[in-house]
């Protein structure tokens, strides 16, 4: 968790914002934090939120396992020493899905579906046949 400096209220268009000065690693930066009833939402939205319904009830029919996760994946967090691949930064850790790190880490690094298959199969320890099948629907 960063450590904040430094609050105010600043006005930006029209909307109250809580302005914080924090730091995460010794540098200093913004958060801005817009109260939702200010927030602009895209055309639309209202649709895909009344839409999503079923989204939202899936969890509820597929209750799978959980496992210690990173849970936030970035490619800045692996470090390669060209020996060996180090994860830092484990302050999401926690249990979720067993999936939830190879979905993250795809979508994070803009995996096509070529680096996904790969992703995949080595984590997997070999190759997945019905990949295929489940990428064309």
């Amino acid at each position: 968790m960063g450590q904040i400096k430094d609050a105010e209220i600043v006005v930006i268009g029209y909307a109250p914002v809580l302005a914080l000065r924090i730091t995460y690693v010794g540098e200093l930066g913004w958060e801005l934090h817009i109260p939702v009833e200010y927030a602009a939402l895209p055309d639309g939205y209202g649709e895909v939120q009344r839409q999503s319904g079923a989204v939202r009830e899936a969890p509820g029919r597929h209750d799978p396992p959980t496992a210690p996760r990173h849970r936030d994946p970035l490619a800045e967090k692996f470090l390669d020493t060209g020996e060996r691949v180090f994860i830092i930064d484990y302050e999401f850790t926690g249990n979720n899905d067993p999936m939830w790190d190879l979905g993250d880490l795809s979508v994070e690094a803009a995996f096509d579906a070529e680096h996904e298959t790969m992703l995949l199969n080595s984590h997997f320890g070999g190759e997945l046949p019905h990949l295929a099948a489940v990428r064309q629907g």
